[in-house]
Formats: structure tokens, sequence, C-alpha cells
């Protein structure tokens, strides 16, 4: 998937589209959409998961590196999901799609920016976001899936030749497609077993049957397994 064309059209492209057509209105919310996929991308989240993360569940941690020197890894507590129901209406449910499925991930540098921007940014308001949720609408509430799912539709239709010029179908681009690519890249570069711990599954058959390929190169973090088959998508 030409993922870093997509996020230069939802950057640069889309933006200056959407301002020569209407000048004047409400602008759809192009860094939102961009972020979302690059946290879908570094964490391998379904697409309710990412919008539960609170400010508590990414941590900062220290590496030292074999010169000294030490970098900074990002990481993030995929513990739960946001739920709508008639009587609660939107709420963050504290676990994922399953409670064995609860898990710490290290991202990838190109995640953990935007993450590292979204705690930078948070202000605490207990009374409309009382789960301290990093993403949240501009009037300070929690998002909701669908929002983002009609987003990323609005992006494919507006920009369908040029997904299928790059050889993107464009009814395929769904969040759950960019799970699928993440899962790929990592049993392809870091073995199906990092592939399987990292979207969170109970066995190693499941990413086997639906996302992934035995691979045959076998290499340690999901995290570099992604910088590098990801590089350049952050700039």
């Amino acid at each position: 998937m030409q993922v870093k064309h997509i996020l230069h059209l939802i950057r640069e492209v889309w933006p200056e589209r959407h301002r020569a057509r209407y000048p004047v209105g409400r602008r759809p919310n192009f860094k939102l959409l961009a972020d979302y996929i690059l946290i879908t991308l570094g964490t391998s989240e379904r697409t309710s998961e990412p919008i539960a993360i609170r400010f508590r569940d990414v941590r900062f941690e220290a590496v030292e590196q074999p010169d000294g020197s030490l970098i900074m890894d990002v990481l993030v507590w995929v513990g739960g999901t946001m739920v709508r129901t008639r009587s609660r209406g939107l709420f963050r449910q504290d676990s994922p799609k399953a409670e064995r499925q609860k898990r710490w991930v290290r991202v990838p540098k190109f995640a953990g920016k935007v993450l590292s921007e979204l705690v930078a940014n948070h202000v605490p308001d207990p009374e409309r976001n009382p789960d301290d949720l990093l993403f949240t609408t501009e009037r300070g509430r929690p998002r909701d899936a669908s929002a983002l799912g009609e987003l990323l539709r609005m992006f494919r239709r507006e920009f369908e030749p040029e997904l299928l010029a790059i050889g993107v179908d464009a009814e395929h681009l769904t969040f759950r497609s960019l799970r699928k690519a993440v899962a790929a890249a990592v049993s392809d570069a870091a073995g199906i077993e990092v592939a399987r711990d990292l979207l969170g599954h109970s066995d190693i058959s499941i990413t086997e049957g639906h996302y992934a390929k035995r691979p045959e190169l076998i290499v340690e973090v999901a995290a570099v397994a992604l910088d590098e088959v990801f590089a350049g998508i952050d700039t």
C-alpha cells in the first residue's frame, strides 16, 4: 500500500483543493485523519481503540544506545475501546475486543511523534472528558469511530482517481486494510509471533489465516520493523 503518497494527498493536496473549491465554511479535519492513520499503522489497533487512548496510557522510556546516547521510546497501553449504546451514548469501555488482548505496544517513531504531540497538547477537562482521552473533538469531547470512518470515506470519494493511479482501490482503503498492511509487514520482517502479539491475537493461526504469510526473516522488535517498512511516511 502506497501509504506515503496517501498521506501526501491528505496533508498537502486535499487542503489546497478544498480551499480552492470552498473558500469559506467548515473544513474536514485533515490532520486528524493523517494522525489516525499513523497511529493505526504504529499500533495495529482496531478502529475504535486509538480514540480510547488516555493520557496515562502513553509512557516514555529512555533507551541507551551502543554509543552511550539516550533515545526516547514511546509505549502505549492497548486496554480500551470506544462504544456507543442507546442507553449510555458514547463511552470508553475498559477493554479491547477481548480481555486477553490488553497489552503494551512499543510504537515506531512515526507513531511516537503523533502520541508525543497529543500528550504535549493535552489539557485535562474532567467535565467534558472524564476519561482523559487524547483524541477529542474541538469541543473537548470523546471522538466517535463512525465520524472517523466518514472522514476516510470523504477522502476516498475525493481522491478515487488518484488512488487508482497508484494501485489503490478506494473502496478497499479502510482502517481494517491498514491493520492488515501492518500485520503483513511485521510478519514478513519480524516473524508471525511478533505480528500475533502486536495485533493481540490469541493464536498464530488467526494471524496467518487473516492477515499474514509465513516469514523467512526473523527480527525481534515490531516497532523497528515498522519504522523500516514505513520509512519516511511522517515527513
